[in-house]
């Protein structure tokens, strides 16, 4: 997640529906059939639900499409999600041990969702930081606890810690199908290394992660607000360092990011120069701009200029509509196998946001400021209203799939 901040293919009506009352908007929206989803059992529609017990202890309650309270993991199953996503953060701690917020994503955290996603049919990804906090284009901040290692002592303690994570997943009955190493490590930097160290760095873990378990797809992955020729170049540069990887994987955010066309040639010249699949790990979009129901003192991120750029409506069609949109763009492509949506479940409650006053030190000591993140939310994003009930566009996954 960034902070704040083809061809042809046959598509068949399956079904109209009526826009809830809740999404503050009239009329109605088609969501289609899309065959390379529906014939393609595999396809990834997956979910990053890393918030969800930081959600679920402010008070969050879910509703399933029918208003009966439901365990989210099961109501997102049913329609249609078939894998998580955790994003891990190795130390997310103030000096006495408090979580910062943000999801307070340490593994005892992530191994909460990951059992009830496994528990619920879904595969399990592991979104890998290789920080104590959120780490995306704008900054890639060593863990502490590695702060003084470098060269080889830091490959590979970082590489034994990841394959440690792996192991006591593993144990613990909810095996890991997929790995992200790094979040959105545009021009090759992470955890605070720049080429070639990062790409030595990753040719390691990656090795690591291979010998651990060669089913488990590997995934590197970039934000999309770069040139095309500079993605390319950034993989190229990564294939020709040794850096072991299966799927490409790129942040698209239409409001941040351009046009859905633009992200199609992106997509088009990137499948034509490797071999290797290609997955949206992250996108989102609003279902309204109205904040009346959150927490008295939210700010979602999502806005009227944001609405404006990303072309949507902010409304529970714009939402449906840009699923659907992209969702075939990645299907379109031969080698696309899947998308995962950006936190679903973010309800608007107090204690709910991006970070809060236990991690005030932290973003201090690092210059990266704390101005409005206390109160910053994700929550018109959520594929659930302000107060947790099913909102129609969460039947696109089901649709696509011709259900």
């Amino acid at each position: 997640m960034t902070n704040f901040k083809l061809k042809t293919l046959l598509l068949i009506p399956v079904a109209v529906l009526s826009l809830s009352a809740c999404s503050g908007d009239s009329g109605e929206f088609h969501v289609e059939k899309v065959d390379r989803i529906a014939n393609n059992s595999e396809f990834m529609m997956g979910v990053d639900l890393s918030s969800i017990i930081e959600v679920e202890e402010a008070g969050g309650v879910f509703y399933d499409l029918d208003g009966n309270e439901k365990d989210v993991f099961e109501i997102l199953s049913e329609n249609g999600i078939n894998y998580v996503r955790v994003r891990l953060w190795n130390n997310p701690y103030d000096s006495e041990g408090n979580l910062f917020q943000g999801g307070g994503n340490d593994i005892e955290t992530d191994l909460k969702i990951a059992k009830r996603a496994v528990e619920s049919g879904m595969k399990v990804a592991i979104d890998f930081h290789y920080s104590d906090f959120w780490a995306d284009p704008g900054k890639q901040i060593r863990p502490y606890e590695w702060a003084s290692l470098s060269g080889t002592t830091l490959y590979e303690t970082a590489s034994n810690w990841t394959i440690d994570v792996l192991e006591r997943f593993s144990d613990e009955g909810c095996p890991v199908s997929m790995v992200q190493l790094g979040n959105e490590i545009n021009n090759g930097w992470v955890m605070g290394l720049y080429p070639p160290e990062s790409y030595q760095f990753l040719a390691t873990v990656s090795k690591a992660v291979r010998e651990f378990n060669s089913d488990i797809k590997i995934t590197i992955h970039l934000a999309s607000d770069q040139s095309a020729s500079k993605l390319i170049s950034t993989y190229q540069d990564m294939i020709d360092a040794g850096v072991d990887f299966d799927i490409i994987g790129l942040s698209y955010y239409p409001y941040w990011h351009g046009s859905l066309s633009s992200f199609k040639k992106t997509l088009s010249q990137i499948e034509s120069t490797f071999s290797k699949d290609i997955a949206c790990m992250e996108y989102s979009y609003a279902f309204t701009l109205d904040e009346e129901g959150g927490s008295s003192n939210m700010s979602n991120i999502f806005n009227k200029s944001c609405e404006k750029s990303g072309k949507y409506k902010a409304s529970v069609a714009g939402q449906a509509n840009a699923i659907h949109d992209i969702n075939e763009a990645i299907a379109e492509l031969d080698h696309g196998v899947g998308t995962f949506y950006w936190e679903p479940a973010w309800l608007p409650l107090e204690g709910t946001s991006w970070a809060g006053t236990t991690s005030t030190q932290y973003q201090d000591e690092n210059n990266l400021g704390t101005d409005g993140l206390e109160t910053c939310t994700w929550a018109n994003q959520a594929l659930f209203d302000y107060s947790g009930h099913a909102l129609e566009s969460l039947t696109s996954f089901n649709l696509m799939r011709g259900l």
